[in-house]
């Protein structure tokens, strides 16, 4: 939590700024926004690794009420720093569509970092210490290994009349990071006061398995987006593909929302653990739908990230920050853990409301409303027809929702022209495997 939370301010936002200013720029220049971007990085890699090395003991004390663990905190906060400069590093290398190095070495990180950590656990015996120390080694590694494969995309030289307003669009979105991650964690704080270590132990797990979602759909769109959405900003067929590309977000994260929904209880008795966890389950179809709104943010943000009015987004933020602390006060105490999911549900549909209402003003984009209406609504009744026969299905039985969910939205949704393409794409797809 340290490191996330000091990771999310001393990047400086950066990254984001990056991602806003690199289509404005081509050759020399575009090189020169690069080295502004790592440049600003650096200084808050700087920033954070100091207050970390001298302010560890401090920070333990005031977390652990002792400074045994001020190595550990001192440690966690030099590995978030780096952390966050290979971020921006990848993020270089996304934008110059070097996909094959970027997987080789988003792959090559988990498997060292679990090998490191592992040795480091097995044969050193080192404890807690372990996963801290071993992460920090990966991180710093790839460090320099990612500045040498870098180097070629940068140029000598500051984009000086631009610094100021990078570093102010990235100091909002540092603010931003800020407020989401309390955001984030407000439920289980919540949790804990009016419930019990119990709740936050089952809403816990619940997130958990709800962020499949996060990890096999969001984080890749928002990988392949992010750069596609500022290139194609000025194409002549702009508003077309940000109209479709929300429809065809929905259509895809809500095939993975039915999914990992109606094989829940399955993932849940393969975790194993205390019988108590398994009730759980029930909150994976409502977190999973918050992560999906929360995505789809990425898609309507279009309008204020191009016209760099990204202070609304901490406004946004911040007002429905507090709205999901009070709708977690009112109907926790009624429904506990489910009703800590009802509210994150509500809380990113009125953000995801909000952030359209906003960006329309300075983008106007007419959304399929409709479609993407018709898709939630195939996604709820696969779920509840799942809820409602979980005794009568089970096993690979339960993948007939989603071929149902697959069956209905081609049907009623999709369009003749859509439906040609999508079954020559998967003709492609049979005989390339």
């Amino acid at each position: 939590m340290c490191g996330a939370l000091a990771g999310a301010f001393f990047y400086f936002g950066a990254s984001s700024a990056l991602s806003r200013w690199y289509y404005d720029f081509t050759g020399v220049e575009r090189g020169k926004a690069i080295t502004t971007a790592l440049l600003i990085t650096w200084v808050g890699v700087l920033l954070q690794s100091a207050i970390g090395w001298f302010s560890g003991d401090w920070i333990a004390r005031m977390l652990f009420g002792d400074s045994n663990y001020g190595l550990h905190v001192s440690l966690a906060l030099i590995s978030s720093a780096l952390t966050f400069l290979n971020g921006l590093l990848i993020l270089v290398l996304r934008f110059e569509r070097r996909a094959v190095l970027t997987v080789c070495v988003n792959l090559a990180t988990v498997i060292f970092t679990v090998a490191i950590i592992w040795s480091l656990l097995a044969q050193w015996h080192m404890g807690v210490m372990a996963p801290i120390l071993g992460i920090l080694i990966v991180q710093a590694v790839l460090a320099v290994l990612l500045m040498v494969a870098c180097r070629k995309m940068m140029a000598w030289g500051v984009l000086t009349e631009q610094v100021l307003p990078m570093l102010r669009f990235g100091m909002t979105a540092s603010v931003l990071g800020v407020v989401y991650y309390v955001m984030e964690w407000l439920d289980r704080l919540v949790l804990q006061n009016m419930g019990g270590l119990d709740d936050v132990g089952v809403y816990s797990v619940g997130a958990r398995v709800a962020s499949i979602l996060q990890v096999v759909f969001i984080m890749a769109f928002g990988q392949i987006w992010q750069p596609m959405r500022m290139q194609y900003r000025h194409d002549g067929n702009a508003s077309d593909l940000f109209r479709l590309v929300l429809t065809y977000y929905f259509m895809a994260g809500l095939l993975c929302v039915v999914t990992i929904t109606v094989f829940s209880p399955d993932i849940y008795r393969l975790l194993g653990g205390d019988a108590g966890y398994q009730s759980g389950h029930a909150l994976v179809p409502w977190l999973t739908m918050a992560a999906l709104l929360y995505g789809a943010v990425n898609v309507l943000d279009i309008g204020v990230f191009v016209a760099k009015k990204v202070y609304w987004h901490v406004i946004i933020f911040t007002t429905c920050a507090a709205l999901n602390l009070g709708l977690n006060v009112v109907i926790i105490p009624h429904f506990g853990c489910l009703g800590a999911a009802w509210a994150k549900v509500v809380t990113y549909t009125v953000l995801a409301l909000l952030m359209y209402a906003i960006s329309n003003r300075y983008l106007p984009i007419r959304y399929e409303a409709t479609r993407i209406a018709a898709l939630l609504a195939i996604a709820i009744g696969c779920m509840v027809a799942a809820a409602g026969l979980e005794t009568w299905v089970s096993g690979p039985g339960k993948l007939l929702y989603v071929v149902a969910f697959i069956g209905l939205t081609s049907v009623l949704v999709l369009t003749a022209k859509e439906r040609a393409a999508g079954l020559a794409m998967s003709k492609r797809i049979f005989h390339a495997t």
